[in-house]
């Protein structure tokens, strides 16, 4: 970086050339992370051309004070380093900062492809929860096995090329002149230095005022895809991090506990005076849970979805009791595993199962059965150490468990392990010496990225939707298949079929953003001969989501539940319609007349389905969900 080292008789100029040198290197992180934010727009086009030119232009502005903020900070060492140099001259603290800025910059630009990607399939920035998944590697690579590698690969590599010749040509200095240290001299170093490191303070702070740099400084717009393009990378990883190692319920208290209390009283479930609908012609049926992986409700054509892509389980919608308003708790399977077998919500912190501490104290569906005499079994073509799900079939106490590792090598052909229907025969050949009552949970994964799978191409073309569409369309035929062989069995007559997706999916979603609801809707079907015959081809459109399937089986079942607090009985005749689900620090509220969406960073509704609802009655949902979540925390966190 320097070439000369001169001896001056013009100290004060030589100063201003150091200050001049530091403000050099401070605007080259400037225009680099204008460089990362333009890479950010090109590459999510489907996101940002619906940004208007005075949107974009905003997206940099809102952007910039958490630039100099994030610049701040990656300068506080290079500034100590200046600092040293402003007193005694040496050509390797230059060399330092020099090595220190572009192995930086090329860690950030590493990040940017990181967050480019994942915001791709996620819809949010990265974050910690990114992290969490490099536990397990190989299902983190199969998860974004069918991103474009090579794509971002080659952006990766301009991204560090063009770092390097922002670098040459804005913060390098050709040389560095020895000012000698008078009195004067060392008085005017102190002086500049206190200065100087005040500025990079109050950039770092972000405002004078009482109120720090937070993300809300960079959310301007009802667009969420605008604010998170504003969003510095870097400072937003940093944000979620401080927020990941310490209490982090604290930010979920929106009022009084006793205000709360009084909230969630009237929003859970209620048992006295409240009848159910029986719709079952047995009272011990077998139960067999099939979680579907990634089916959302844009697939499924009786759910509104497209026309034919599932045209197995369409079959089985005109035979079953479908529930059309159910809603996701959020956007993994961890989200949906408590949600199904516990009665137990995701937080916009992500599920309980990364507390598996917490996880162990939940009411189990498999605990509760075993008690009235049922028999469970748990099937899963993957590996069930992946986000600790291990911890959560182990707390369940699943007589049975199979898994990837109880598979033959040439079963497992899929990069998550075994293909819907080589799992839906192990359970066919598993349950046919199986003693009733049995429950059994069945999670797939043929509809998951990569979305390969073993059949001849239906739906044609290598993008993503396509792909995505027609591994939807291979797990369908699995379904039909698995339905049709299940009716050979003896135990076939006497069960109840529940078939709920464990999510939604970001594919298949036409302008919506990621915390849309459409996004959160899926499937939940309640089929097979222990069904009364008049509520076969039934449709329940009431709202619910997947925390009410414990509560509503068991009622079935006629099974005490009053412990899952947090499980509706779908079929209750009075009780509160509403659904929750959750996103990275953020939630959407359902009702009937009303879905709002409240992002925790900016502290504001996202979205609002009914724009024409009086405000007070707009008000009253987010407080009821913000006790909802509150709650939450407060009585298992």
């Amino acid at each position: 970086m320097t070439e000369t080292i001169l001896n001056t008789n013009n100290p004060t100029k030589e100063l201003l050339n150091r200050i001049i040198s530091l403000a050099r290197l401070y605007l080259f992180w400037l225009a680099f992370f204008v460089l990362c934010r333009i890479v950010f727009l090109l590459y999510l086009y489907n996101f940002s051309h619906h940004l208007t030119i005075i949107e974009t232009i905003k997206v940099f502005y809102y952007g910039f004070f958490m630039d100099i903020s994030t610049t701040g900070y990656i300068l506080v060492f290079p500034f100590l380093l200046w600092t040293i140099q402003l007193f005694f001259t040496t050509r390797l603290l230059t060399e330092i900062i020099k090595v220190y800025s572009i192995f930086i910059a090329t860690i950030l630009s590493i990040l940017t492809l990181i967050d480019l990607q994942i915001y791709k399939e996620w819809g949010t920035k990265v974050n910690t929860d990114a992290f969490l998944y490099l536990k397990h590697p190989k299902e983190a690579i199969a998860s974004v096995s069918s991103a474009p590698i090579v794509l971002l690969i080659i952006i990766g590599v301009l991204l560090i090329l063009a770092a390097l010749v922002l670098f040459r040509f804005i913060a390098r200095s050709k040389y560095l002149v020895f000012i000698k240290n008078s009195f004067r001299i060392v008085i005017s170093k102190i002086a500049i230095t206190t200065v100087l490191a005040g500025f990079l303070f109050l950039g770092i702070r972000g405002s004078i005022d009482i109120i720090p740099m937070n993300p809300s400084f960079s959310y301007f717009s009802s667009k969420q895809f605008a604010n998170h393009a504003s969003l510095n990378t870097a400072w937003n990883l940093m944000y979620d991090i401080k927020y990941f190692l310490r209490d982090k319920d604290k930010q979920f208290v929106y009022m009084s506990e006793k205000e709360m209390f009084l909230r969630v009283i009237n929003i859970l479930p209620k048992e006295n005076n409240n009848p159910t609908t029986s719709i079952l012609n047995t009272k011990k049926p077998n139960i067999i849970l099939i979680v579907l992986e990634s089916w959302t409700a844009k697939a499924i054509e009786p759910l509104g979805g497209i026309k034919g892509l599932t045209p197995q389980f369409n079959k089985l919608c005109s035979n079953g009791l479908l529930f059309t308003n159910i809603y996701a708790n959020g956007t993994r399977t961890p989200h949906s595993l408590p949600a199904v077998l516990c009665g137990f919500p995701s937080t916009p912190q992500g599920p309980i199962l990364n507390v598996p501490s917490k996880a162990e104290k939940l009411e189990y569906i498999t605990k509760t059965l075993s008690a009235s005499g049922y028999k469970s079994y748990f099937f899963y073509g993957g590996n069930i150490n992946f986000d600790n799900m291990k911890a959560l079939i182990t707390f369940a106490a699943f007589d049975n468990i199979v898994e990837k590792h109880d598979f033959k090598t040439n079963e497992t052909t899929s990069k998550w392990g075994a293909h819907d229907e080589i799992l839906y025969n192990r359970v066919i050949k598993d349950l046919k010496n199986s003693s009733s009552p049995f429950f059994t949970t069945i999670l797939t994964l043929s509809s998951h990225e990569p979305f390969e799978v073993p059949m001849k191409t239906v739906i044609q073309g290598s993008e993503p939707d396509s792909m995505f569409k027609n591994s939807l369309y291979y797990a369908d035929k699995c379904i039909g298949d698995f339905i049709e062989k299940a009716s050979h069995e003896n135990w076939y007559n006497n069960t109840l079929f529940i078939f709920v997706a464990d999510h939604g999916h970001h594919l298949l979603l036409e302008n919506e953003e990621y915390f849309d609801p459409s996004h959160f809707h899926i499937p939940l079907l309640f089929y097979g001969n222990a069904l009364k015959p008049e509520f076969r081809g039934y449709r329940d459109s009431l709202i619910g989501n997947q925390c009410d399937i414990p509560g509503t089986l068991l009622e079935q079942l006629q099974i005490k539940h009053t412990d899952y607090i947090w499980s509706n009985d779908l079929l209750k005749a009075n009780r509160v319609p509403y659904a929750i689900y959750n996103f990275k620090n953020g939630f959407g509220w359902c009702t009937p007349d009303q879905k709002i969406v409240f992002d925790n960073y900016s502290k504001k509704i996202i979205y609002n389905s009914n724009v024409k609802i009086q405000d007070s009655l707009t008000n009253q949902n987010l407080r009821n969900a913000q006790a909802y979540i509150q709650f939450i925390f407060y009585n298992h966190f």
